[in-house]
């Protein structure tokens, strides 16, 4: 439904920029997204709301092994069975990602692995007996680290276990929302 909307947009930008070229309609992208901008507000939520009530059933759990996750709107929950080598790299505009690492083999050495979300909440499971190195960083809203919490504009927080830098094998987890919640937990 949203890539439907945000076709719609398009297109309809589309014809009143040509109209403004041909000097049939006077169009300013500055007043129109002044005065819509709230519309964009509109359209996700009404977006996500649709598939909340749509789906009737929880997702189940995918066993995702690829390097690149690339989504727009929408709910993912990966169980990854193993990191590649080059690590994980999984990105959402709207909508919620789960990643529980709980019982993913793990390569020897630095496991890197990059969640990014622009509105919405990121869980994510890590296990305990795994050195840890993770940023959170949130443009507004929560980020919860392993029982730290920062909330607000701008909110970042890190975290190094002891004896990260000798540590056999380990995880590098960035994180990063733009607005919305961030979640890094044991299980």
């Amino acid at each position: 439904m949203a890539t439907l909307l945000f076709g719609v947009l398009i297109v309809v930008l589309g014809v009143l920029f040509l109209f403004d070229n041909l000097g049939w309609y006077a169009f300013s992208f500055g007043d129109f997204v002044v005065d819509f901008w709230p519309v964009a507000l509109i359209i996700i939520g009404a977006a996500l709301i649709y598939k909340q009530f749509r789906s009737k059933s929880d997702p189940a759990w995918t066993d995702y092994v690829s390097k690149d996750f690339p989504k727009t709107v929408g709910d993912k929950k990966l169980k990854p069975t193993r990191i590649p080598p080059e690590g994980l790299n999984i990105k959402l505009g709207v909508g919620e990602i789960a990643l529980d690492l709980s019982e993913t083999v793990l390569n020897n050495g630095e496991n890197n692995i990059e969640c990014g979300l622009g509105a919405g909440e990121l869980r994510i499971i890590v296990p305990r007996n795994v050195a840890l190195k993770a940023s959170g960083r949130a443009g507004v809203g929560d980020v919860y680290l392993l029982g730290q919490h920062v909330d607000g504009f701008a909110a970042r927080l890190n975290h190094e276990d002891d004896g990260y830098a000798a540590a056999a094998r380990k995880i590098n987890l960035t994180t990063k929302v733009g607005m919305g919640e961030i979640r890094v937990s044991h299980p």
